[in-house]
């Protein structure tokens, strides 16, 4: 929902988007990041002028930015999050941050691919809801439909911002630069144990029938 929000909210305003802007929906993030990984194979020849992927994950009140290992992008982040403001709640300022490189959600693809990427990061509005996701408890009626329609007015501002921003903030990363960082972060091996490093061989297991 947050989304198709956002991209029913910019369509008004898409005479002033400097850029292309793409919004997609992936499936089967829960085995394997199929979907997102299906997406980088099938639009490949896009991923070097892709300059940033917004990913959109779990629920509740937003509560800050969170980049992936592309600190570049900080200072045009921070101007929209400066500018956010989240009524209602006792939040701490929402504020920009440069995490780890991580590989549980539909942005890894992109990541291992070197595409910069970045999250809209959250907090739970009930201390059980993060108890019941990925089960059979997590039905429709747990969405918090404000959340959603906070996260869709944060997203628009950012697409907005780096639609617009004259030069490219952050580059793509190469492979060897990736597996530079993923080591520095002790990552690497994480990816063995998973299976999901190179991505070549990921696409390969994955779409093997026409590669």
């Amino acid at each position: 929902m947050a989304v198709l929000e956002t991209a029913r909210g910019l369509v008004p305003y898409r005479q002033h988007l400097s850029r292309t802007v793409k919004f997609v929906l992936f499936g089967v993030e829960e085995s394997g990041l199929v979907g997102s990984w299906a997406y980088v194979h099938q639009h490949s020849d896009e991923l070097a002028n892709t300059i940033l992927m917004i990913n959109n994950d779990v629920g509740g009140r937003p509560s800050g930015i969170s980049i992936s290992s592309f600190d570049q992008l900080k200072p045009p982040l921070d101007e929209v999050a400066g500018r956010v403001r989240i009524a209602g709640q006792d939040l701490p300022p929402f504020l920009v941050s440069v995490g780890e490189p991580s590989w549980g959600s539909d942005h890894f693809p992109f990541l291992a691919h070197g595409v910069p990427t970045i999250g809209i990061s959250t907090v739970a509005v009930q201390p059980e809801d993060r108890l019941y996701g990925h089960t059979r408890a997590d039905t429709p009626d747990k969405v918090y439909k404000e959340g959603l329609t906070e996260c869709a007015a944060i997203n628009a501002q950012i697409v907005f911002q780096i639609a617009n921003i004259p030069v490219r903030p952050a580059g793509q990363k190469t492979q060897d630069q990736l597996e530079k960082l993923f080591q520095k972060h002790d990552f690497m091996e994480t990816l063995d144990l998973l299976d999901m490093w190179p991505p070549e061989k990921v696409k390969q297991r994955y779409f093997s029938f026409d590669v």
